[in-house]
């Protein structure tokens, strides 16, 4: 139906239609790469989305990725080692909030009398995350993090965002280090 913009202008005739995303998704990719020293590179990556997984309006995020580096050409001095240089596997897990999730209580009467401007879209994440990685002959090395982020709009052009430091365990195998 019109809707009248003000009395000494014209009207807005406007149809607006909106499509539900699915609750859930899953996706694989495969990528392929070359480099100048004649090493193939292959991963494989998986992700798995639930929307509302909770069920109040949040988002979980499942990714796993595993990958190979291969040596093509060797010459006479590597033909006694394996033609595979590098192992990859990484994984992570993506939570997302649509409030903010701090240790004191904010709501709209909160925000009002301390003089808070959260209005919009305000929202939490929380991200998990591994990895390993085994360079053949070199090293081995494990990798771990979690991150904390709050974001908020106090307008619809205005954005705020605190992260929080994120937490990273760098555990290299020192057994597996060459010299």
């Amino acid at each position: 139906e019109p809707y009248k913009i003000a009395r000494n202008e014209g009207i807005l005739d406007a149809k607006i239609s909106a499509v539900l995303r699915k609750k859930q998704a899953f996706n694989i990719e495969n990528e392929w790469n070359t480099d100048a020293k004649q090493n193939l590179g292959m991963e494989l990556s998986t992700a798995y989305i639930n929307r509302n997984i909770f069920k109040g309006a949040d988002r979980f995020e499942f990714n796993l990725s595993g990958g190979l580096e291969l040596q093509l050409k060797r010459d006479d001095e590597t033909t006694q080692q394996s033609r595979v240089n590098t192992v990859e596997l990484r994984t992570d897990f993506k939570f997302k909030f649509p409030s903010l999730i701090v240790p004191f209580k904010i709501g709209s009467g909160f925000a009002k009398r301390n003089n808070l401007p959260i209005k919009y879209n305000q929202n939490s994440s929380i991200n998990l995350s591994y990895e390993f990685e085994r360079r053949l002959g070199f090293y081995t090395i494990n990798n771990a993090s979690i991150a904390w982020q709050h974001d908020w709009y106090s307008s619809p052009r205005i954005r705020h965002i605190i992260a929080l430091p994120s937490l990273r365990l760098v555990a290299p195998n020192q057994r597996r280090f060459s010299e």
